[in-house]
């Protein structure tokens, strides 16, 4: 994000787009609840590995 937050999204079935307008994304969180993010507001997508650390 632009203020430098990250959510990370462990697996493609953690993020849901809205259909209708393909602007907003749910990003469910592992143990429960969600983040809600303007995908338009989305800065960088970055990919990591599969222990959570960032690839270079």
């Amino acid at each position: 994000m632009p203020d430098g937050r990250l959510w990370p999204v462990p697996h493609p079935e953690f993020i849901s787009i809205e259909p209708e307008e393909e602007r907003i994304a749910i990003l469910w969180k592992g143990q429960g609840g969600y983040w809600t993010v303007d995908l338009e507001s989305v800065s960088d997508l970055e990919p990591v590995s599969k222990n959570g650390k960032r690839r270079r």
